[in-house]
């Protein structure tokens, strides 16, 4: 998908991957590999154990749309995007091919389903980083400066999570990297040493990283530029870059007319709906410097803030690199709106980690010594992995973890009668999660603890199962044994937790209670 075989051999314009790569290329290769490899496992540890979601969007408008499609839910019960059309049907397309395949060969939990599609899609981030990490490497000047792109890529806590999210920000971006892949060479010589071929190609990623994610516009608006004023190509080749922008732009249209049931221009939609009707103002309005403290705060201080100094200098040392022209237009764009949210801000990741160290480079230009002390490379390794190990032991989403609980016992004991308080078992932001519905499951709910007391002394079954969102106790009588199948936040964590920390935190608890429950006194 990435190849640039179609790049020229120009000094600096080798593709990626091509035979003829040069000694300085394989040099980097044994430097940077066992990063790049480490990495990979990285990877594959946040697919696999990053259950859930970061935002519910990454659900709601994906998987849930998916699975409606497919009838195996209601289309009434899906969120107000789908009646509007206004989301892209290309990622839940995806999702309904996967759920369709695991179901030709007897696979029904939701669960494989969904670790399948965070696995293809970290090892698809993971291959276009690592050939990322090996070309930008080639703009840096010190061996330091391309050891620590390598392991900002890779080693980063937060990248291995994000790269692996079946999110419409993370696919956005991983294919207009690769596009910059086949470009990143266009203004390195004249004439152009980038084959016309690589320019088709590249404008078909960047109409599928727009029709993943339609805000990556502007990031596409400043390549544009970057293009028509930087790498200057020759207008056969920009021609070429707009033909497969146009191809995959039309066949999107058709996907979603399919997907919908009717002619539907979705980007359009979206932007009539958000910016003119002020739909996602509805949400939340927040100044235009409030990505900053967020981004530091969300990566850690210690971590975002430096990333932030050095990016800012990365950007005044390389105001003619392809990544200034994603990260300057895309942050003022969404500077400029009203309504924010972090993870609007995900497709940098990778742009401003390069651009971090492209500024560290330039201040270690010129010095023959190591600026950093020894201890600083093993804490900064070990500060990561700590949080990264703390980010996989915290569920992103406790909803699906819970339901993932509920699904394993359903699979065990058959027919299962799940007993909540005031909200159904499946409805959380004040929507139903039908993907991860067991079909042995039947949800019933009750108006409060008092209730749910006389409805367990009032049980002949020798097991009911409870799940509990308070941190009020659990009304369980004498000659009881409720055993907790699911809790978060970890009960020993409970004691340790003050008050005002307590108030911003939803328990969820599933029990199984056995014996004769009675009301408590």
């Amino acid at each position: 998908m990435i190849s640039t075989s179609g790049v020229g051999s120009g000094r600096g314009a080798q593709g990626l991957g091509n035979r003829g790569e040069d000694s300085a290329d394989a040099r980097l290769w044994q430097q940077t590999r066992r990063l790049l490899l480490v990495g990979f496992a990285f990877y594959l540890v946040a697919a696999l154990f990053g259950e859930g979601f970061i935002h519910p969007d990454e659900h709601f408008q994906i998987l849930e749309f998916a699975s409606a499609r497919l009838r195996l839910s209601p289309l009434a019960d899906l969120p107000w995007e789908f009646q509007e059309r206004i989301r892209p049907s290309l990622q839940p397309v995806l999702a309904m091919g996967a759920l369709w395949l695991f179901r030709s060969v007897g696979i029904v939990s939701p669960f494989v389903v969904a670790t399948a599609l965070r696995t293809c899609i970290a090892v698809l981030a993971w291959v276009v980083s690592s050939r990322a990490v090996l070309f930008l490497s080639r703009r840096l000047v010190r061996k330091q400066s391309r050891a620590l792109l390598a392991f900002g890529v890779m080693g980063l806590w937060f990248m291995p999570l994000l790269s692996a999210r079946f999110s419409s920000e993370n696919l956005s971006a991983i294919l207009l990297l690769s596009s910059l892949l086949y470009l990143g060479p266009a203004a390195d010589e004249r004439p152009c040493p980038v084959s016309a071929r690589a320019f088709f190609v590249a404008g078909v990623l960047w109409g599928l990283s727009f029709f993943a994610r339609f805000q990556i516009a502007f990031a596409l608006v400043g390549i544009s530029l970057w293009i028509g004023f930087v790498a200057r190509p020759g207008l056969f080749r920009i021609a070429l870059l707009a033909l497969g922008c146009l191809s995959v732009g039309l066949a999107c249209v058709a996907l979603d007319s399919w997907f919908y049931g009717q002619l539907t221009f979705s980007p359009l939609r979206y932007f009539v709906a958000n910016l003119i009707e002020h739909r996602a103002a509805e949400w939340g309005v927040e100044p235009w410097w409030w990505y900053i403290p967020q981004a530091a705060l969300w990566t850690f201080p210690l971590i975002g803030l430096p990333l932030v100094v050095f990016a800012l200098r990365g950007v005044a040392r390389s105001r003619h690199d392809p990544l200034v022209f994603w990260v300057v237009p895309f942050l003022l764009g969404h500077a400029a709106i009203g309504h924010k949210e972090l993870r609007f801000l995900f497709p940098l990741a990778i742009p401003v980690v390069y651009l971090a160290v492209r500024g560290v480079d330039s201040m270690l230009q010129g010095k023959s010594r190591p600026v950093l002390p020894r201890w600083a490379v093993p804490v900064a390794v070990l500060g990561n992995l700590i949080l990264f190990g703390l980010r996989m032991l915290i569920p992103l989403s406790s909803e699906v973890r819970l339901a993932h609980s509920v699904w394993d016992v359903a699979d065990l004991r058959g027919p299962t009668t799940v007993v909540t308080v005031k909200t159904p078992l499946d409805e959380w932001f004040g929507l139903p999660m039908h993907f991860y519905r067991h079909p042995a499951v039947h949800s019933e709910v009750v108006a409060d603890l008092a209730v749910l007391a006389r409805r367990l002394s009032a049980s002949t079954a020798p097991t009911t199962y409870v799940v509990l969102s308070t941190w009020d106790a659990v009304p369980f009588g004498p000659g009881t044994s409720a055993q907790v199948l699911y809790c978060y936040p970890p009960a020993w964590t409970e004691p340790f937790l003050p008050g005002p920390v307590k108030r911003l935190i939803t328990p969820l608890r599933l029990f199984e209670v056995r014996g004769a429950a009675r009301a408590m006194e």
